[in-house]
């Protein structure tokens, strides 16, 4: 095994401890599936905006996986599109 350095705000993340398969899906079915159970997650998270920001911040193929209830994909059409509302999160209640 190798050690990763973590930005600090992971440790804060609603997504941490849960298994990780959710969010490197391998198949179309596996990710339809994995997003209906991230999204909620995502939406409540205290540090969505980091992880977002942290998951766009990467070359394209260079992050996998679901970041801030973000695919792959849907980081590239958002590189490649002038206006990515529909990735903003929805602010929870408080």
């Amino acid at each position: 095994m190798f050690n990763v350095d973590r930005p600090d705000w992971q440790q804060f993340a609603n997504c941490r401890g849960l298994d990780t398969n959710l969010f490197f899906p391998t198949n179309g079915k596996e990710s339809a599936e994995s997003r209906a159970v991230i999204k909620p997650i995502c939406e409540a998270c205290t540090v969505f905006d980091k992880c977002f920001a942290y998951a766009v911040s990467f070359p394209e193929k260079a992050l996998q996986g679901f970041w801030a209830n973000t695919s792959e994909g849907d980081r590239r059409r958002m590189r490649y599109s002038a206006t990515p509302v529909g990735y903003r999160r929805i602010k929870p209640d408080k």
